[in-house]
């Protein structure tokens, strides 16, 4: 099955529920910006007193029309995730269509309903700056798995390194992403997409990793010195103050165990 045959079986699947209201194609393809690997993302409105019952059943009436080999739900606004037997990937989000301004309209290509529904998206296209809670939430998760590095290369346990060294770079993509002016940051896989160029070639130029204390050391030090900067380029930009203690007590807890000047 390929994938618009799948949008087209989903919808059917779903349009076929009486409080379906309506049904949009959201993410990179209602974008129009999917490529082969892209999954699926749908937006399903419901009336309110509906949503709950409907998302009791969601999962239900896919897996009757769908050969699933994985589904879950989350939240209490519910996002719903599936995986077929031939491994196509969608989503599904239940909203209320009392809540369907909080979604744009661009980019959102109705497939069930009616125009009067579809008029309840918003217009509004702004672009997404760097959000402070999340630029703040990174920067002090960076400094705390960065301060674990004397730990993981005094117990000589490179296995827990390397893994570290994994999240200190996601740490830094997650950041640079606050970097990128953008109408929607996407997922998890959304990187190449998103990162503005300079920042993807930094990535590309990050040491190898392997399972030795120094390229551990190595990986983490690049990460840092790509990291801070940044960081606190966007700190300024979002009005922060700069956690001062906790990066002065971390530079001086690296110097003294590792003999690491972290450059800021």
């Amino acid at each position: 099955m390929e994938y618009p045959t799948l949008v087209a079986r989903l919808r059917d699947t779903l349009a076929a529920d009486s409080r379906v209201a309506g049904i949009w194609l959201v993410g990179s393809r209602g974008r129009g910006e999917s490529d082969e690997h892209s999954d699926v993302d749908l937006l399903v409105a419901a009336a309110s007193d509906d949503v709950d019952k409907l998302s009791g059943s969601v999962i239900d009436l896919v897996s009757a029309a769908f050969p699933l080999v994985y589904s879950q739900q989350l939240g209490a606004a519910p996002i719903f995730n599936f995986i077929t037997k031939e491994w196509l990937r969608f989503d599904i989000s239940l909203c209320g269509t009392e809540a369907l301004s909080r979604y744009r309209r661009d980019g959102a290509q109705l497939v069930h309903g009616s125009d009067d529904l579809d008029a309840l998206l918003s217009d509004a296209t702004h672009e997404l700056g760097a959000d402070a809670a999340t630029v703040e939430r990174l920067t002090i998760e960076f400094m705390r798995v960065l301060g674990l590095l004397p730990v993981v290369v005094g117990r000589d346990d490179i296995a827990t390194g390397v893994s570290g060294a994994a999240l200190v770079r996601n740490l830094l993509i997650e950041l640079m992403k606050q970097d990128a002016v953008v109408v929607d940051r996407g997922g998890m896989l959304s990187a190449r997409r998103v990162l503005p160029d300079r920042h993807y070639e930094q990535l590309r130029a990050l040491p190898p990793l392997h399972s030795d204390s120094g390229s551990v050391v190595a990986y983490n030090v690049t990460c840092a010195r790509l990291f801070f900067p940044l960081s606190r380029m966007l700190y300024g930009q979002c009005g922060l103050a700069w956690p001062d203690g906790m990066h002065v007590a971390l530079a001086e807890h690296l110097r003294a165990t590792l003999d690491i000047e972290l450059i800021s």
